[in-house]
């Protein structure tokens, strides 16, 4: 736990001393609610992917997902870092659109989303490589036929923009994270190296036994995606 982000426990910690209700009571409707601006974000990306139509359809498919809806209720980890990463996407999605000009809004919003993320698990991360793969692509397409020095110039523009992105997400996630508190270069770092190669062992019901963690078949996770997921997904893949 001290390898996580503590954003959404501080926020009930918070709203705890101001709220007259049971602790863990306040944490299940914190979470639903947080579960329900997912749904908003979900509409968000179907609307700047197609129209109204395509997000309201995003919408109600995320509800019917039986492991996001019962999961809203109960689950403060993934939950947070599901709908976060979602809201990221979605000012992903538009800054790609946006490029090769970025407004002062979309560079705010874009870096909260971000420090939100890595406020509650580290391996947000890795929107950081989407949106230097697919917006360092989208710079290229865009920079054909021009001279090398507007290139230059453009590539500058985007890279302080990044930086700006870069700095309001670390300033974002920083008070939320004990570890990055005590190593602010190295800590991001340490939490998605440990996440990747997980130290503890756990025990989950699989094929009818109880196989450890570090023993799973290498057919686990498509199994349980292929059971779990409703068959909308499926078919839409």
């Amino acid at each position: 736990l001290w390898l996580y982000g503590g954003l959404f426990d501080t926020v009930i910690q918070v709203l705890r001393q101001v709220v007259p209700m049971d602790v863990y009571d306040l944490r299940h409707l914190v979470c639903a609610f947080v579960g329900l601006s997912g749904v908003v974000a979900a509409y968000k990306v179907g609307t700047v992917l197609g129209d109204y139509r395509t997000g309201i359809v995003a919408a109600i498919f995320l509800v019917l997902t039986p492991r996001y809806y019962g999961h809203a209720f109960n689950n403060s980890k993934d939950i947070p870092f599901a709908v976060a990463y979602l809201w990221s996407l979605y000012y992903l999605i538009r800054g790609m659109g946006e490029l090769p000009f970025l407004s002062r809004s979309l560079i705010w919003k874009m870096g909260l989303a971000l420090g939100c993320t890595l406020g509650v698990r580290a391996s947000g991360t890795v929107l950081l490589g989407y949106m230097g793969l697919f917006w360092g692509v989208r710079y290229v397409q865009l920079s054909q036929g021009e001279d090398r020095k507007g290139v230059l110039q453009a590539w500058r523009v985007m890279f302080f923009r990044l930086c700006g992105i870069g700095i309001v997400s670390y300033l974002t996630l920083f008070p939320f994270f004990p570890w990055l508190q005590t190593h602010p270069f190295t800590g991001l770092w340490d939490s998605f190296r440990a996440f990747a190669s997980f130290p503890e062992v756990h025990y989950n019901f699989f094929e009818g036994a109880y196989l450890a963690s570090n023993a799973i078949p290498w057919y686990y996770v498509s199994k349980w995606l292929l059971l779990t997921l409703p068959e909308f997904v499926l078919l839409g893949l």
